[in-house]
């Protein structure tokens, strides 16, 4: 059966992710790869993450039926009280694996029932002292300490986990960038996180060839976690692979573009990836674009390369839905 350690040890597990290095991203792909997502929502890795943070460790917990997910802190407490699972006593002495909300607006004055502001999860209790880990604590994931019974405190969460078997999710499926093999006699580490402080999860041998699904900071993700992409070699530098077979059925050449108001360009073939701003587009397709780097309608591009339903162009990634050969 699930308990309070099952989704604190995932919890644990990105301790230390933040936005500086980007590793917070991973988190946010969690929450928007499970569905359905909370009122049809996906998350920008700009947007405030708290309750992003605990609806993720309650995913990869396999714990959504007694953890509701959700990116809003209000819209959360909403669906515990829904569920039987609020308490709003918040002088109650809470237990590991509750879901602490703050107000940060709270007076300290009588019962709190104010707008909440932030989540995190309670790790411990002890001499009369909270520790809670939270996500987008100063912009990482952290731990706070707070007295029982203490000022800002909105209110708790309190998850059932009898009713619920912990079945964690599979890993998601990504789109290989390309390939790469270890390129150092020592061999290679594999870390948990993109930072030479995270932990190992496993090592790599000389010559072991490896996927490459994700970027971070010189730090390359494989199926297993991060690796240093300076002590590995490409294997086949323009292979972008959607699934493990790129789609070479469609035409290259120039297309026009037809959504409105505009087409989104991204960092990659996926709605994962970042928009490319106006700033990093092509002279041309900044000539075309409106002020958020969206190509207008009847833009000429020239298609590069196919990657599934996703076309690559000299400024990035667009959709192919969007195009019609010119």
């Amino acid at each position: 059966m699930a308990n309070s350690e099952t989704i604190l040890n995932i919890a644990r597990g990105w301790l230390g992710c933040n936005e500086k290095d980007n590793t917070h991203k991973q988190i946010i792909d969690v929450y928007n790869a499970h569905t359905p997502l909370a009122r049809g929502y996906k998350v920008k890795y700009t947007d405030s993450w708290c309750a992003t943070f605990v609806s993720a460790c309650a995913i990869k917990a396999g714990c959504t039926n007694i953890i509701p997910t959700e990116c809003s802190c209000n819209k959360m407490i909403e669906l515990f009280q829904k569920i039987g699972c609020w308490q709003e006593n918040e002088s109650v002495t809470p237990t590991s694996g509750w879901i602490i909300f703050y107000d940060w607006q709270d007076s300290g004055i009588g019962d709190n029932k104010g707008s909440s502001e932030h989540v995190g999860i309670v790790e411990k209790v002890s001499e009369g002292v909270i520790t809670v880990i939270e996500g987008n604590k100063n912009d990482s994931v952290a731990r706070r300490a707070l007295k029982v019974n203490g000022k800002y405190i909105r209110g708790y969460g309190i998850p059932n986990f009898n009713q619920v078997t912990v079945k964690p999710i599979e890993r998601e499926k990504k789109t290989t960038l390309y390939k790469v093999k270890v390129n150092t006699p020592s061999g290679l580490n594999c870390r948990k996180n993109p930072s030479v402080n995270a932990n190992i999860v496993t090592a790599y041998p000389n010559h072991t060839p490896l996927d490459i699904i994700a970027e971070s900071n010189g730090w390359g993700e494989t199926s297993d976690g991060w690796i240093l992409l300076k002590y590995t070699k490409k294997i086949n530098s323009n292979a972008i692979i959607q699934n493990g077979n790129k789609n070479t059925g469609k035409a290259l050449g120039n297309y026009k573009t037809t959504a409105k108001p505009a087409l989104k360009v991204r960092e990659g073939p996926g709605e994962s990836y970042d928009r490319v701003p106006k700033s990093k587009l092509t002279k041309d397709g900044q000539a075309h674009s409106n002020e958020n780097g969206g190509l207008l309608p009847g833009t000429t591009v020239t298609v590069l390369e196919w990657i599934g339903d996703w076309a690559k162009i000299p400024s990035g990634f667009v959709k192919g839905t969007y195009l019609v050969k010119a």
